[in-house]
């Protein structure tokens, strides 16, 4: 969810588990690139505090749907009887709908990201359509699994607890290709925050940090190396870079898995955005050394 109101879906396909949890979230393209949007800490997230992630593992052959519209139906039930019963409806499908899969979520309740807020899902539907009036049809129509969905799941004998429906248009996008030596499991980077605050936040900014972010980074690993600010005396707004190093024995996405469970830090990305609503955030890698080869 983003922070204007709208929802934003991403997809993503993997060839299996492994390539998600691990070269996927641990490679530098992630960390650099796509944390800097949705990452609870960036100054430069676009995604609000709400924003999860769901998954789930497709069994048998893949149809992939490159264009038309996409439905994710994510459901809570209680017990294993119902979730049979629902899987069951699930499998009455109309010529309209081209995909249709029916699975247990499985990324959610093993993500590093998780917290207390984000809902419980134990399954996840997902459907394909060739276009919107195909999903009117569907949905217009006399199957189990539309009356369903259309009486919004109340039948007790499914055991729906709570549901949530997302409809979007698939728009297929290419990927940037994957450079092994980025990866993040084999460098120690440092962290660079910087905010930008009016002249007379700067104070509410470094209590902030002094008693929330840093010892959440202190205890995920990381090292405060400086923190300075620029003179406010020629303009609007002062920045306040802020790096940290990573200790000999720590990896950024075990530090990062650290921060996230950290209620100093949960409560710091929830109050930082009042007094330092902009600024940057990246990782810097250690040159030295490195002279001969840029001369």
């Amino acid at each position: 969810m983003a922070d204007d109101g709208k929802t934003l879906v991403w997809e993503n396909t993997f060839n299996e588990e492994d390539t998600y949890r691990g070269l996927y979230m641990t490679h530098r393209y992630h960390s650099d690139q796509l944390d800097n949007l949705i990452y609870k800490e960036s100054p430069e997230r676009i995604a609000g505090l709400d924003s999860s992630v769901v998954g789930l593992s497709i069994p048998g052959s893949f149809v992939e749907l490159r264009e038309g519209i996409r439905r994710l139906i994510l459901l809570n039930i209680e017990g294993e009887e119902a979730a049979h019963r629902v899987h069951a409806i699930t499998g009455t499908r109309p010529d309209d709908m081209l995909t249709s899969v029916f699975a247990l979520e499985s990324v959610a309740q093993h993500s590093v990201a998780r917290t207390p807020q984000w809902k419980t899902w134990t399954h996840v539907w997902e459907q394909g359509f060739s276009s919107e009036s195909a999903v009117t049809r569907y949905l217009s129509g006399n199957t189990p699994a539309a009356r369903a969905e259309t009486d919004q799941w109340r039948d007790p004998a499914l055991g729906v607890l709570h549901h949530e429906t997302y409809q979007f248009t698939v728009m297929e996008q290419s990927r940037p290709p994957f450079a092994s030596e980025m990866d993040l499991v084999s460098s120690r980077p440092r962290v660079v925050i910087q905010h930008e605050v009016a002249a007379e936040n700067v104070a509410r900014l470094v209590t902030l940090l002094n008693q929330y972010y840093d010892p959440a980074a202190r205890a995920g690993g990381m090292r405060l190396l400086s923190r300075w600010r620029t003179s406010g005396a020629f303009a609007e707004t002062v920045t306040v870079q802020s790096t940290w190093d990573l200790s000999e024995e720590c990896k950024w996405d075990s530090v990062r898995a650290s921060l996230l469970h950290d209620e100093r830090w949960r409560y710091f990305v929830t109050k930082v955005d009042e007094v330092a609503p902009t600024g940057r955030r990246f990782f810097s890698f250690d040159m030295t050394g490195e002279s001969d080869s840029l001369s």
